[in-house]
């Protein structure tokens, strides 16, 4: 048990960096294309993803 634990910790640590860069340029993106405008559902668009 305790060996599939760390081998899905791994897995994990594999799909992080991947995920940082897909945020930042999903920031980056929606930055571009809203600016300061608000965001889906109301939210304060690029201000909450930065804090998110």
């Amino acid at each position: 048990m305790k060996q599939c634990v760390v081998v899905g910790y791994y897995e994990l640590v594999d799909l992080e960096g991947p995920f940082q860069q897909w945020r930042f340029r999903h920031l980056e993106t929606i930055g571009r294309n809203i600016g300061m405008r608000r965001g889906t559902l109301g939210t304060t668009g690029v201000n909450y993803l930065e804090n998110a």
